[in-house]
């Protein structure tokens, strides 16, 4: 006869004690029978793997011994630890027996065989894998026997899963999770692998994330897709084993909730010293205690961050502890006299000093991280069943080592429950630091949790849970904006900043709607949104007259038959057929590039643009920096009463004269700080289209994964396009910090600029750090400096800061589609939302937009000031806000303790200017090359404007294109434009008029040079100078002041049917021959002197013997012995006339004093006033206070002249500035780069750099 066992009920019970094993209790308490019998007893089962688990679940095991690889096959000498809460007891088995049995006679005896447990237990699941590229590696084993459960599913359940049952322009409104807490979003029926006692991996290709519901947002198809995936949104995602037999238990649902351990950080900030060390800076401090990360910063006196560094390894050890820093500031900083370093200027007098930089202060701040208890609960509840009896929770580390481990009684198998982990790792076990307890170096740590109904039931259940996740790619480098080390120089982006698209979805053909609002915004001219709504703003119409005036209305055309776009009439923000063809047809030279490249705009390149993938390339690298170019392609446009050769007026009367002369949309030279108004209406702000990429963490990498740019350039498409489906609807915030004040495009080393008469850098840098601000965002929690133009003088900086993402940002209407971004007071930022399939009711023409599904987007809307800089972050945020309400925000806020987010290049914005071209009206000059202008544009350069040349090129017309000589039309156009703007009779005399190729001079060849007239009577010797310089005012007054400017307009006028609409021409001539002003004395008593303006070098003689001019007198005029001032050429002045065009002199002049006056007249273009001592100095717009640096004033401009910082500006007519000591001032620098300067206090008298 078999072996037969007493019934179970009544058999002894033995309390398990720590430290036994199954074979010691079965030693000590039935050696007949055996473990195995014990195990058979209490388990119904003696394999060996499932004594294993049934020990665990039901007794406790210590996990040394688990681990212990020796041990895997013998459960008889697994070292029991019994679970507390359990107070396990083990049934004693023993023989049944049974006395006074007859013999001879058969006896039936009723046995009840032991079956054991039905049970699945998860082996492998992967922590997170990227959805479609990769497969989710899942392993699973099954114990028990088939007769008593033969039905296995894998399903898989996301948190908060629920369903969207509006778009809401993108922020979705979002149902109830309770409605489907039921529903997975995948199942898949393993029948074909639940034989008993098996293990598997999931069958064919296994799981990549697809999801098989039709319910809920996953549940819906993206447009012709087959399949849909996972997210990262729902995460994370419980992976969902049931093995059952009876169809009443197909729903039973066992939910692990999101289980991630946090840390709260203890703060100590110990006194630090610096001691300067050779070419840096010796930091001590003293750790109470060893910490877990720190920084060190530095801050100058001003309470300036200037440096920062993390600490690490020995650094953060307990004791003394120093570094050594080598002096240099952060990036972009500079100290008070304008150095990139540590400077002790305590020697230093203040009126040398924009700010004092000493004394430094140091601050050492670090951490030791404490566990947050709360965190470690895991916490499940029971759904649909109360069958479950057994049950085991067991918490792994991230190298999926068991770490934790408790059974589960029928007690805790039922409704909700949570059992809390103390950190610590059992006796025998270290985690990867050689501590006792859990640490982020070990994470992620998972939950894994296996129920099932007890031994020996028929009708056995069994579910076994974990998670696993979509995670965001998260990089050790990728510190979060409130943390201490957050600087670009340390912190590396953990998402892609790039371009976005200007229009979602398909593009418009020419003739749709947005065709032309796309164009405008594709080539460079910034029309703000291209949406339905947009022709209609403000933004729009300064982009449309801005194009209309710079872009032929054909492109296609061959010069001279180009034309400007009509703008009279209201046709100048005209969405009309015009506007169509020039889009259409427009030349590749009249294309605006958004960026530049800073090294070739500092080398003087004539193509410093970037391509946009060059830019987007850069725009995503924190420690590179980029130009972003704002036109300002823009001159004063007040004609006056000029006429041309017909006598009309160039700019005015008709369509085609007020478009010529741009409807006067500038006015005069002189409006002063009204130029800032003038700009807000043609100088758009850009709008640059900012695009946000999230990469996904792939299986085979670690949490605390190192910082690789490769991940987020995301170079292979399909891989992009996979983790881009698989985001889903995750905020996104935008903001933009100011990057400080440069000052280091003011060239100090030219020869102009020489200090005690020049302070620019001085006084920029001055009036920057007296007009910047300190604030602190509550995101960031630590203040920022800003030093862009505040709004009171042109920029964009709020007095607000508070609303200063809102002011840089294009919100509700002025979003970029398919995105809504939307101000977040309480953090104040921008909040978009990762563009996703959500609802039903999207279509992909409207609201879906297929290729933008899983990035985010926003319009940066920096100011138009030159010199700005801006930084912008995008960021994470796991936050509801607003209409942003999505259910799962709080679980991914707890797993994501550094959330991705990205800083863009340093942005720094540069006015664009250009030039039209170059006329020489005479012998050639060789100005018009690479060195002459490289000098104009370093004057320019200094307030961060930037030359370059209509069509991408150096352009040369030829004077006689327009006025030839051998033309008669073109004698006739000249002799005419000098007659009809002229007021004498015999200047208008076009027959003593003689047009040349070799001086520009109507009179030339004439003894009296056109000018027959003589001056007022010379008073006495002291007098002569007086008197000359009338008579050559009133010469002027005249004649050039009369007709240059018609002259002029009328080059410009022919070199537009060129093709050339916009820049400044710069028109060199030679005024004439050789001339004289020639004393002639009369021989009458009194004698009268008068002084005549003649032909070729003195002395002249073409009045001698003539009749004295005075009234009255009757005596004859002699040249002999007298008196003369000898010329090269009639002096004429040069000018910078409206619509960019000037005159500019040569003859008898150096090379940088040429180079000075191409940059005074053309600053009179850009509405510059003259400083003193010129006539009509405007002091307000220049640094008119007086120099009490210098001391030989008076030697240099003569007693009794005011002696200024603006006597060197190069808008003066100083003399010691004509010996080429001309700079722009600092007034000057800040009005080009469109600063409203009248209101600004110069620096004090004696305070520039030293």
């Amino acid at each position: 006869m078999p072996l037969i066992i007493q019934e179970r009920s009544q058999a002894e019970e033995h309390a398990v004690a720590a430290g036994d094993t199954l074979a010691s209790i079965a030693a000590a308490k039935c050696p007949a029978l055996g473990w195995k019998t014990l195990a058979l007893y209490n388990f119904g089962t003696a394999r060996p793997a499932e004594v294993r688990r049934a020990l665990c679940e039901t007794v406790g095991v210590a996990l040394a011994t688990l681990a212990d690889p020796a041990l895997e096959g013998t459960p008889e000498q697994l070292k029991l630890q019994p679970d507390a809460d359990l107070a396990p007891k083990l049934k004693i088995p023993k023989a049944w027996e049974k006395d006074g049995l007859s013999t001879q006679q058969t006896h039936t005896v009723n046995v009840n065989p032991l079956k054991p447990a039905n049970a699945v237990r998860i082996l492998e699941l992967d922590k997170w894998f990227i959805p479609e590229q990769e497969q989710c590696a899942v392993r699973y084993e099954l114990q028990g026997e088939g007769s008593r459960a033969d039905k296995l599913s894998f399903e898989v359940y996301a948190n908060q899963y629920c369903d969207a049952t509006d778009w809401n322009r993108g922020f979705g409104s979002f149902g109830d999770p309770a409605a489907l807490v039921d529903v997975p979003v995948t199942i898949t029926d393993l029948a074909s692998q639940s034989a008993e006692r098996s293990s598997h991996g999931l069958p064919g290709d296994g799981w990549k994330g697809e999801v098989t519901t039709t319910q809920g947002m996953l549940g819906r198809k993206t447009g012709t897709a087959a399949k849909r995936h996972i997210n990262v949104a729902f995460s994370p995602y419980t992976a969902h084993f049931r093995y059952h037999k009876a169809d009443g238990d197909k729903t039973a649902h066992l939910v692990l909730e999101p289980f991630w351990p946090q840390w709260e950080e203890t703060k100590s900030e110990p006194a630090a010293t610096g001691t300067v060390e050779g070419g840096g800076v010796r930091i001590a401090w003293t750790n109470a205690a060893k910490a877990d990360l720190g920084a060190v910063e530095v801050f100058d006196a001003t309470g300036r961050r200037v440096h920062v560094a993390a600490l690490s390894g020995t650094a953060l050890d307990a004791g003394a502890q120093s570094l050594l820093w080598n002096g240099d500031y952060l990036p972009g900083l500079l100290n008070g006299r304008f150095g990139t370093r540590h400077d002790d200027d305590s020697a230093v007098l203040d009126k040398h000093l924009v700010f004092r930089s000493a004394p430094y202060v140091y601050k050492v701040t670090t951490f030791v991280r404490k566990k947050k208890d709360d965190s470690l609960k895991v916490k499940w509840e029971v759904r649909n069943t109360g069958r479950l009896a057994e049950g085991l929770l067991e918490i792994v580390d991230g190298k999926g080592r068991v770490v934790y481990q408790k059974p589960l009684g029928k007690g805790r198998l039922s409704g909700k429950q949570e059992q809390a982990w103390d950190g610590k790792y059992p006796d025998g076990l270290k985690n990867s630091l050689g501590g006792d307890t859990l640490v982020p170096a070990d994470m992620p740590y998972r939950a894994r949790l296996q129920a099932h109904t007890p031994f020996c039931e028929p009708e056995g259940l069994a579910l076994a849970v974990m998670h696993t996740e979509v995670r965001l790619y998260v990089h050790r480098e990728n510190h979060a904006p409130s943390d201490l080390r957050c600087d670009p120089t340390i912190t590396r982006p953990g998402l892609a900043i790039g371009l976005g698209p200007l229009v979602p979805g398909d593009l418009p053909a020419q003739g749709d709607a947005l065709w032309n609002r796309w164009k405008l915004a594709e080539y460079g001219f910034h029309p703000g949104p291209v949406t339905a709504g947009g022709a209609g703003t403000a933004d729009f119409q300064l982009a449309t007259r801005e194009f209309k005036r710079s872009v032929p209305a054909d492109g296609s055309v061959a010069a001279p038959n180009f034309r400007r776009q009509n703008l009279d009439g209201g046709n100048d923000v005209a969405e009309n057929g015009e506007l169509t063809t020039a889009l259409a047809t427009i030349r590749a030279g009249d294309k605006r590039a958004w960026f530049g490249d800073p090294a070739l705009v500092l080398g003087n390149s004539d193509a410093p643009d970037l391509t946009p993938a060059e830019a987007e390339r850069r725009l995503r690298d924190p420690a590179q920096q980029l130009v972003v170019w704002v036109d300002d392609r823009q001159y004063y446009t007040d004609a006056g009463a000029t006429v041309d050769d017909t006598n009309a007026s160039y700019t005015t009367g008709n369509a085609a004269a007020n478009t010529f002369g741009l409807m006067n949309y500038r006015g005069g030279m002189s409006v002063a700080d009204a130029k800032v108004a003038t700009d807000a209406q043609a100088v758009a702000r850009p709008w640059l289209p900012l695009q946000a990429r999230l990469a996904l963490l792939g299986r085979a990498d670690e949490l605390d994964t190192p910082f690789d740019e490769a991940r987020l350039a995301m170079a292979d498409p399909a891989q992009r396009a996979a983790m881009a489906r698989a985001i889903g609807p995750l905020r996104i915030d935008w903001s933009c910090e100011e990057t400080g004040a440069d000052v280091s495009t003011i060239d100090t080393g030219m020869t102009d600029y020489v200090k005690q008469y020049v302070r620019s850098r001085y006084h920029v840098g001055s009036t920057l750090h007296q007009q910047q601000a300190t604030h602190t965002p509550p995101g960031v929690g630590r203040a920022l400096r800003y030093a862009n133009c505040p709004e009171a003088l042109g920029g964009t900086r709020p007095a607000s800061l508070a609303s200063h993402a809102e002011k840089h940002f294009g919100t509700a209407d002025l979003s970029l589609a398919p995105w809504r971004a939307a101000p977040v007071a309480a953090v104040e930022t921008v909040m978009t939302v990762v563009h996703d399939h959500l609802s039903a009711g999207q279509r992909d023409k409207t609201d879906l937009f297929i290729p933008h599904i899983g990035t985010a987007g926003a319009y940066f809307h920096p100011s138009n000031i030159a010199g700005d800089g801006y930084r912008v972050r995008a960021e994470l945020r796991f936050e509801k806000a607003g209409d942003y309400a999505f259910p799962n925000v709080d679980a991914l806020k707890a797993r994501y303790p550094v959330a991705p987010q990205a800083q863009t290049a340093a942005l720094r914005l540069w006015r664009r200017t250009s030039f039209r071209g170059y006329v020489c009206w005479g012998a050639a000059t060789g100005n018009w090359g690479s060195s002459f202008i490289d000098v104009f544009r370093n004057h320019y350069r200094g307030a961060h404007v930037y030359y370059v040349h209509e069509g991408g090129a150096p352009q040369t017309f030829n004077a006689t294109d327009v006025f030839d000589p051998a033309v008669a039309a073109h004698r006739t156009r000249y002799n005419n434009i000098i007659s009809n703007n002229v007021s004498n009779a015999t200047l208008k005399d076009v027959s003593r008029m003689t047009l040349k190729t070799d001086q520009i001079w109507p009179w030339a060849g004439r003894t009296d040079m056109g000018w027959p007239w003589p001056s007022a009577v010379v008073p006495n010797p002291a007098g002569r100078a007086a008197v000359v310089n009338n008579l050559q005012e009133l010469i002027f007054n005249h004649t050039w002041r009369k007709f240059r400017y018609s002259l002029i307009t009328a080059l410009v006028r022919e070199i537009e049917k060129k093709g050339f609409m916009r820049g400044h021409l710069m028109v060199e001539f030679v005024a004439s021959e050789a001339c004289c002003y020639q004393a002639y004395a009369c021989n009458a008593a009194p004698s009268h002197t008068h002084v005549y303006l003649e032909r070729g070098a003195a002395p002249g003689t073409r009045m001698q013997g003539q009749a004295c001019p005075a009234a009255g007198c009757g005596g004859t005029l002699s040249s002999t012995g007298q008196w003369s001032r000898n010329m090269t050429a009639i002096p004429l002045p040069a000018v910078g006339s409206a619509l960019g065009a000037t005159w500019l002199f040569w003859q008898g002049e150096s090379i940088d004093r040429l180079k000075a006056v191409w940059a005074h007249e053309v600053m009179h273009h850009r509405h510059g006033e003259h400083a003193a001592n010129a006539p009509g100095a405007a002091a307000t717009l220049h640094d008119s206070q007086a120099n009490t640096r210098e001391t030989g004033w008076g030697a240099i401009n003569g007693g009794g002249v005011a002696n200024g910082w603006d006597r060197r500006c190069i808008m003066s007519y100083s003399d010691a500035w004509y010996g080429e000591l001309g700079c722009f001032c600092g007034k000057c620098l800040l009005r080009n780069r469109g600063w409203r300067v009248s209101t600004l206090v110069n620096p004090a008298s004696d305070r520039n750099e030293a």
